[in-house]
């Protein structure tokens, strides 16, 4: 069998992005590669396997995750059969010419030491339609959308995944940033083949003298049309594909056995490790675990096979009553601790009401732990469920310190509403509009979120009533009552630099909330910020910024909502920083106005909305 090598197409005047937009698509995400990689690839099999058992159903589903660590003369035969000194080779040319597009100790920087392991991951689902479909047919070819296109799915609304994503998540596993795939399917009318092996390296691109490549190499049967191929990713097929296949590692499949069916993605040289996988398909996994929904193992390199206990989890196993409830397999027992919430829901126009799912309110037996399993204080926490039953977020309210876990399971009507408010992680529910959202996504997403939350707020009030306030500080009224009886305790502090100096005024008046539905309000005000008539100089350099804290027990918490703040016009300095908050000079002459709008909250809540101004550099007169 002839040598299979990676090939590096060069750019052209068409456009695109280069190969590492892959790696950026979750980058600065909240989610770990290894919560990404246990999410979004178990998700893409599950809804492969429910397409597929529309039309055989009594075929078993599962995925399998396999570590393979290779010495000595296996891991030379796996170097030549991977192409890896080729790569290394390529690496060699972006260090010349541009820079390192690998992080140091990754698997090329050891290739020829055959005492340090080369290391593979095998993620593998049977009983799965399998990525049937020529990439010649574009979007018609599952195989096409998996491997070569980014960003778009012709996935069922109600599928866990729907963005073309799933593939950075394989990526973001891999150090070499490259994945190869082995996929076995059905006859169909249009495709006689029944096995192809197409893989890809996503790098980003490099400019050599005149040329550029765009960094994203193929390893592919580059060789089947001639010379003139080397942007056409050809996949090997049927036979060609099992040699290759064989050489690589991948578990052989027989395209006549339907248990069989399915694909395999080959991580080169993964950056997780077994024991924090297991760990996070407990704790994203575990509802459609205990329904029996799914069947999922990790095989350790040494073979030994690992199964996800989510009982043994102690930060999952607080929620799996709350989950009972939730779906109607057990009734709810002492109030005070365990509450089907939704059962008092209503319907209301246009928010769904019973309608949007089930949710159950449970306070946990022991004592509270977070995700690390550490003891923590008592933050209620809900598990948003939809769909391939993950959980998509715990969502925290820490409004409240009492120990709540819950539950939330959407409906099968909500829950194709909800995926549409999604990001490409699947890891929260937008409730802000967009001009590519339906305004009955967000409103069911809004409804959702602000019944959880006042559902919350109830359960935590009746369980644990407000303390009494008789020894809370009057800090406020002795500042009143100084002003009639004077203070002997001698001469005050002077006030901090900087804030008696810049004038803050609301031209409109104090902003007050506005009516949005039954259930939700926001505050949208203009504010105008400029340097004090009393500064010894005429500008200065500032920070502007605007918080919203919410009030709990008539006190304010520091709980905060979210608030968007941006200045007016074109006429100012003022750039956006990272945490929201804007940068520019203010001066005497002009006042800058600036507009801030809350996102829509519970029109039971009392907020303050506080826009700062805080010098950040010395006066002057520019």
């Amino acid at each position: 069998m002839k040598t299979v090598d990676w090939v590096w197409p060069t750019a052209d005047l068409s456009g695109g992005a280069d190969g590492s937009v892959m790696s950026k698509l979750f980058r600065g995400q909240s989610l770990s590669d290894t919560a990404l990689l246990a999410r979004e690839a178990v998700q893409n099999s599950y809804d492969a396997a429910m397409r597929f058992q529309q039309q055989n159903p009594d075929v078993p589903f599962r995925v399998v995750f396999r570590f393979v660590s290779l010495f000595g003369d296996e891991k030379a035969d796996a170097i030549e059969a991977l192409d890896l000194k080729g790569m290394r080779k390529r690496r060699a040319e972006y260090v010349k010419h541009s820079k390192d597009p690998l992080q140091s100790g990754n698997a090329l920087d050891s290739l020829d030491d055959p005492t340090q392991a080369l290391r593979l991951l095998y993620v593998e689902d049977y009983g799965t339609h399998g990525l049937h479909g020529d990439p010649s047919i574009f979007q018609e070819s599952h195989l096409f959308m998996a491997m070569y296109y980014i960003g778009a799915s012709t996935k069922a609304a109600d599928a866990g995944g729907s963005y073309g994503f799933g593939k950075s998540a394989l990526e973001r596993a891999s150090r070499t940033h490259s994945v190869i795939a082995h996929t076995t399917f059905e006859q169909h009318d249009d495709d006689p083949v029944r096995t192809r092996l197409v893989g890809f390296t996503w790098w980003p691109n490099l400019q050599v003298g005149k040329t550029m490549y765009n960094g994203r190499a193929s390893f592919s049967d580059h060789h089947a049309a001639g010379p003139a191929v080397q942007k056409v990713a050809t996949p090997f097929s049927d036979q060609d594909a099992n040699l290759v296949a064989n050489r690589l590692g991948f578990q052989p499949r027989d395209p006549d056995k339907l248990d069989e069916l399915g694909t395999s993605f080959l991580i080169v040289d993964p950056a997780i490790e077994p024991a924090e996988l297991l760990t996070e398909l407990e704790k994203w996994w575990w509802p459609a675990l205990e329904e029996h929904r799914l069947d999922v193992e990790v095989i350790l390199p040494s073979g030994e096979a690992k199964v996800p206990k989510p009982a043994g989890n102690p930060f999952v196993a607080q929620f799996l009553r709350a989950f009972r409830i939730a779906t109607k397999l057990d009734e709810p027992g002492d109030p005070n601790r365990e509450r089907l919430a939704s059962k008092n829901w209503r319907n209301r126009s246009g928010s769904g009401g019973q309608d949007l799912g089930s949710l159950a309110l449970v306070v946990p037996d022991g004592t509270p732990v977070d995700e690390d399993g550490e003891e923590t204080e008592g933050t209620p926490l809900v598990a948003l469920v939809r769909g391939p039953r993950m959980v998509i977020r715990y969502e925290s309210y820490t409004r409240r310190r009492v120990a709540l876990r819950g539950v939330f399971v959407a409906s099968d009507k909500a829950n194709v509403l909800l995926r549409e408010t999604e990001p490409s992680s699947h890891d929260r529910w937008t409730t802000n509009t967009a001009g590519d959202l339906s305004q009955e996504a967000t409103e069911v997403a809004r409804a959702v979120m602000t019944k959880i939350r006042t559902s919350v707020t109830d359960m935590a009030k009746a369980i644990a009533p407000p303390p009494s306030k008789r020894n809370q500080s009057l800090g406020h009224f002795s500042r009143l009552m100084l002003g009639f009886m004077g203070s002997k305790r001698g001469p005050t502090s002077p006030p901090p630099a900087g804030g008696e100096r810049i004038e803050l005024q609301f031209p409109e008046g104090r902003p007050a909330p506005e009516v949005l539905d039954d259930d939700q309000v926001r505050i949208k005000t203009k504010f105008t910020v400029r340097v004090a008539d009393a500064a010894e100089r005429s500008a200065c350099e500032a920070r502007v910024a605007c918080q919203l804290y919410i009030f709990e027990d008539e006190s304010q918490s520091q709980s905060r909502w979210p608030v968007k703040v941006r200045p007016v016009g074109k006429q100012h300095s003022f750039v956006q920083e990272d945490d929201g908050s804007w940068r520019g000079v203010i001066s005497k002459a002009d006042k800058i106005t600036f507009v801030a709008e809350s996102d829509p909250y519970p029109n039971l809540w009392t907020i303050s909305m506080q826009p700062t101004v805080m010098r950040v550099s010395d006066w002057s007169d520019q």
